[in-house]
């Protein structure tokens, strides 16, 4: 049966309260109609069919399904900073989309955001790059920055998502309910999050190289941030050595992500410090097979223990040496022994260039030294005619055993003298000797020439044995009258 409707006049019957569903019936009626309307609804309510008494009844209505990452705005309070932060827990659901660092109640779709970015350890000259990303929750403005004063460089942002259209909505395949705030959290027991559907094909819709970093996303866009960490050791304006820490910061007007970002700048990575216990090595023309006292010092400043293997990239004619591997513990110093041998192909000279190789860990480091040849064996002669003829030879070795030799005549047929030899080297007194000669008389009276030698140790021979071939001994001679 059909009920006519009255065309003028208004009377209005609530039907919805909360979340639960019933009906509103609303007519326009002149006002002075009105007692004459209700008398003509009531028996019509009366005698509603059974299917339209069911529409009266009570029943839970489902929530259509927002958005992933959409917040949804309160219209009687403005949300208010750091409100309505969802943190991972049992008040959340399974299906809960907790989200660290997010400000204002806003829920990133997709994936949540970084809780850091630890760049770790770097020295001087490495370069390490990483990617921040982030879904935008809704349509507008984002501005991307980085606090300043840090060695962290904020290089590029990329914005990627489906070309302009309508602003693409996740499917509504799980129920959700609604959480004090202004956000909407996925209900007990609901599965994964809804996936945007804009992020399906990941088209570049826009790249930023240079500040400022400003971009217009629509909702679902996903804003990738590339920091860079390449500090340089510089002592005017570079990075001190130490931590550092930043924020990356996406300002989206009615939601905003931070992201902490650290990193430590260990200043000169040294690694392996390798260099020769002597600059120059000593060699000797007349002792050949191995060589000793070429020694190379190894110290690894890296906290590990680092395999070395050195070779020999240059060497004199005469001089041969094999590969050596070894371990050096971290924090610590060794000395290595050269396994050097030497042939009669050497030839003596001072400073006759060589070089070694140390690899290790994938670096190489070149330690160049020389080589000086020497003799085995350095005589020194000298001779004088004052008074008294004579000549005077030392004899040394690398060892330092000192032969000493004079031959004294007095030409003197009258006086007998008595004379003194002092040797001496940079002023440091040596060795001192002497002796009495007698005069030559008619008829050939001996004692008048006076033979001697013998032998010695002297140590600072033995130390200052290579000085003394470039700068030799003195030998002075006095005598006096008898």
């Amino acid at each position: 049966m059909r009920l006519p409707i009255p065309q003028a006049g208004s009377v209005s019957i609530p039907l919805v309260s909360g979340k639960e569903i019933e009906m509103t019936l609303r007519f326009d009626l002149p006002a002075r109609r009105g007692l004459l309307f209700a008398a003509w609804l009531f028996p019509t309510l009366c005698v509603l069919p059974l299917g339209a008494q069911t529409m009266q009844r009570k029943v839970p209505a489902p929530v259509a399904a927002p958005a992933q990452g959409v917040q949804q705005v309160p219209t009687t309070k403005p949300p208010t900073p750091n409100a309505g932060i969802v943190q991972q827990g049992p008040q959340a659901g399974p299906g809960a989309a907790g989200v660290a660092g997010l400000n204002s109640g806003a829920i990133v779709a997709g994936q949540p955001v970084p809780a850091s970015v630890p760049f770790g350890r770097l020295f001087s000259g490495d370069r390490r790059q990483v990617e921040v990303k982030v879904v935008a929750p809704r349509e507008g403005k984002v501005v991307i920055s980085l606090a300043p004063n840090s060695p962290f460089t904020l290089a590029e942002v990329k914005v990627f998502g489906l070309p302009a259209g309508p602003t693409p909505r996740p499917a509504p395949t799980q129920v959700q309910r609604q959480t004090t705030g202004s956000q909407m959290v996925a209900g007990p027991g609901a599965g994964a999050a809804p996936a945007m559907h804009a992020n399906a094909s990941r088209t570049l819709l826009a790249t930023l190289t240079k500040a400022p970093f400003s971009v217009l996303a629509r909702e679902g866009n996903e804003l990738v941030a590339t920091l860079v960490f390449a500090p340089k050791l510089d002592l005017v304006d570079g990075p001190y050595v130490g931590d550092h820490q930043a924020t990356l910061s996406f300002e989206g007007g009615m939601w905003r992500a931070s992201v902490p970002v650290s990193g430590r700048f260990e200043g000169l990575k040294i690694g392996m410090i390798a260099v020769m216990s002597n600059r120059d090595v000593v060699a000797y023309s007349g002792k050949l097979g191995a060589l000793s006292g070429a020694e190379l010092v190894l110290t690894n400043a890296e906290k590990q223990p680092v395999l070395a293997q050195v070779t020999a990239k240059t060497l004199p004619a005469g001089f041969a040496m094999a590969q050596v591997n070894v371990q050096v513990p971290g924090g610590q110093t060794m000395t290595v022994p050269l396994p050097i041998r030497i042939s009669p192909a050497m030839q003596e000279g001072i400073q006759q260039a060589a070089e070694l190789t140390v690899a290790y860990s994938g670096k190489t480091k070149p330690v160049p030294f020389t080589f000086s040849v020497y003799t085995p064996l350095k005589q020194f002669k000298f001779a004088g005619e004052d008074g008294l003829i004579w000549e005077f030879a030392m004899t040394i070795d690398p060892s330092g055993h000192t032969s000493y030799a004079y031959y004294v005549k007095n030409p003197n047929m009258l006086v007998s003298r008595r004379f003194m030899f002092e040797v001496k080297w940079k002023g440091q007194r040596l060795n001192t000797m002497g002796n009495d000669i007698g005069n030559t008389l008619p008829g050939g009276k001996s004692g008048d020439r006076v033979p001697y030698s013998w032998s010695t140790q002297n140590n600072v021979v033995r130390d200052h044995y290579v000085e003394m071939l470039l700068v030799p001994p003195t030998v002075t001679m006095t005598y006096e009258n008898l």
